[in-house]
């Protein structure tokens, strides 16, 4: 007997409020930022915000998307605590 595989899509998670400390209106990391980025080792553009739409692709399901989104944005709020 076949059992259809029904796979639910993760949420995504959501930024954190303190975001504007860091990063201008556009998603970019602040000037101010950008030394304690080289000092530790972290590419700024790994810190960029990105939407979940930039994670879509044509013929990509919506669950890869957001997996792929969670996943971006797990790395960037843990690089975002080290530069804070």
């Amino acid at each position: 007997m076949l059992h259809s595989l029904i796979i639910k899509t993760p949420s995504p998670i959501k930024s954190p409020k303190n975001d504007s400390i860091v990063y201008t209106k556009e998603g970019h990391v602040k000037d101010q930022f950008l030394h304690i980025c080289q000092d530790l080792k972290i590419d700024p553009t790994d810190l960029g915000i990105k939407t979940l739409e930039d994670f879509s692709e044509p013929g990509i399901p919506e669950n890869i998307q957001v997996i792929r989104y969670n996943t971006y944005e797990k790395k960037r709020q843990c690089n975002h605590k080290f530069i804070l």
